[in-house]
């Protein structure tokens, strides 16, 4: 009978020398304040994928050369991030022999083509679910806490990062992750209407997610949300310190690039682990084998808070607020 047991060197990994000196000497480099990323870094990789050339090329973290790579024309690319974490001590996953880089190049998820209905109908539709974010209890709770939360008065602009895409059509209501890439947005223009009410200030709006589809971005256009860094990272060479950065739920190592390249003024960002709680999600739930008689098992279970947590943490010169709403319905917004 076949054994069902994964086998250790799956999810185990005896790294070859030269790429242990690699994790060495990223483990070296960034404990004595060498940075992963730099703003002039993220313009580059980004005009280098807009541009025409067919190479695209940035300085490896550790190791000596350059990351190199050829664009295929018609390809739809995205910057991919890899952070300290990943570097200096990958997953067993990662293949022998990838630059110890902070930025390599990967596909970008295709379009499925989808079509919005008409700008008349995007409108009402859109209203519709403004109105049901503004009237439910949890509309209302982000409302009355962002009033009361202790905001920098010099905020001029909100970077979003990572929202979701979505497509005003009939089948909207059937598509979950539609429904909560709007809601997201939604709690955007609910954060710039408060700011404005208390402070008196034009609030810009930027918008960075390389899944934006045309309809999407052009929708987002006329309800004031200018579309930056298509390719991943120009929106994130946007934010200085007077910026709110709104990202709850991002797809790559956010918080580690706004950290290397600048101090914003505040920031929304999903639950914050401590490093226990990391290492714990990181382990595998997977049996371990030895044999088909004995197996090892990693198993996490987490439970869940009942009540949204609000945790500000002051810091020199910049004020990090992190919003972590962690019921069921919250960890969606």
């Amino acid at each position: 009978m076949p054994s069902n047991f994964h086998e250790p060197r799956s999810i185990y990994k005896r790294w070859p020398d030269e790429d242990l000196r690699l994790q060495r000497e990223v483990i070296e480099k960034y404990e004595s304040g060498v940075k992963l990323w730099t703003k002039q870094k993220l313009l580059a990789m980004e005009e280098m994928l807009a541009g025409a050339s067919d190479r695209v090329h940035t300085s490896v973290y550790a190791g000596q050369g350059t990351f190199q790579f050829e664009k295929e024309r018609g390809c739809p690319y995205r910057i991919e991030f890899h952070g300290y974490q990943e570097l200096g001590f990958p997953s067993a996953l990662r293949s022998n022999g990838l630059p110890y880089s902070s930025m390599t190049v990967g596909i970008r998820r295709l379009y499925d083509g989808r079509v919005a209905e008409n700008l008349h109908t995007q409108n009402e539709m859109f209203a519709r679910v403004e109105y049901a974010w503004n009237s439910n209890p949890i509309g209302v709770h982000f409302h009355t806490t962002f009033m009361r939360l202790p905001f920098p008065p010099y905020i001029n602009k909100i970077v979003c990062i990572g929202l979701g895409n979505f497509v005003l059509r009939a089948d909207f209501k059937r598509d979950p992750n539609m429904q909560l890439s709007l809601y997201r947005h939604l709690a955007v223009l609910a954060a710039v209407e408060v700011l404005y009410s208390r402070f008196g200030r034009q609030i810009q709006i930027l918008a960075q997610d390389v899944n934006y589809s045309p309809d999407c971005a052009a929708f987002l256009f006329k309800k004031g949300f200018s579309i930056v860094g298509p390719y991943g990272a120009g929106g994130l060479a946007e934010i200085d310190d007077k910026t709110f950065v709104f990202s709850p739920n991002p797809d790559f190592c956010a918080k580690e690039v706004v950290a290397d390249i600048a101090r914003p003024a505040a920031m929304l960002w999903k639950q914050i682990l401590t490093p226990e709680e990391s290492e714990r999600q990181t382990r595998f739930d997977k049996p371990t084998g030895f044999g088909d008689q004995i197996a090892a098992y990693w198993k996490c279970v987490t439970p869940m808070p009942t009540l949204p947590l609000c945790l500000v943490l002051p810091c020199p010169a910049v004020l990090s607020l992190m919003i972590c709403m962690l019921t069921t319905v919250y960890m969606q917004l």
